[in-house]
């Protein structure tokens, strides 16, 4: 029988699915906002490297062949992250160049081998041999300068961003642990309802 009355009575069962349903979802921001952030955190330390691979070709090439693996493997696995998009682009300003000096770098020795292989002309003989090949230049030092200062400023946005993301995560933690304490508050308030009522009727 109804007396008219509404009621607005949820069991404990209904409360904890209501409960996990909405710790599911979050768990999933979480999850995906901290896999993020280690995404984040990589590329950041990627960032890093680079910029000191670069100094270095600013004074010798002997770094090059590694410093052009490093840009393109950073291209590869960033290219096409929005967050990353400017930074990727500041790395493909240089892209071409390191790799064609690592390009002369990795054909150096084998072409050095072929030059001292020519006949050496005779008394009298004209030299008709090219010039020796030599490794690439380095970079520019103004070059290499406004690359560092880009990815630089780059990388503390990157970083900036970074503390943003994890305020975000720990407000997410945060709603966590409230829609638990929040279950045991209404599953409390119920049981002491239900107490009073039975005690009511006897």
């Amino acid at each position: 029988m109804s007396n008219g009355v509404q009621s607005n009575y949820m069991s404990d069962a209904a409360i904890l699915a209501w409960v996990a349903s909405q710790q599911e979802t979050q768990y999933g921001q979480l999850r995906g906002a901290m896999d993020f952030e280690t995404t984040r955190g990589e590329m950041l330390q990627d960032v890093a490297v680079i910029r000191d691979e670069l100094s270095k070709a600013a004074k010798s090439t002997d770094g090059m062949p590694q410093l052009n693996e490093d840009v393109k493997a950073f291209i590869a696995k960033y290219d096409g992250i929005p967050e990353f998009k400017d930074l990727v682009d500041a790395v493909k300003d240089f892209a071409d160049d390191t790799q064609s000096k690592a390009e002369q770098m990795d054909r150096l020795t084998e072409r050095q081998e072929g030059w001292d292989a020519l006949p050496v002309p005779g008394p009298g003989e004209e030299d008709t041999r090219p010039l020796r090949p030599t490794g690439p230049e380095t970079f520019d030092n103004q070059e290499v300068g406004d690359w560092r200062e880009s990815l630089s400023s780059l990388s503390d946005n990157a970083s900036h961003n970074e503390q943003l993301a994890m305020i975000r995560i720990n407000e997410i933690k945060s709603n966590i642990d409230h829609s638990a304490d929040l279950a045991s508050q209404l599953i409390k308030s119920s049981n002491d309802t239900t107490d009073t009522a039975i005690r009511n009727i006897v």
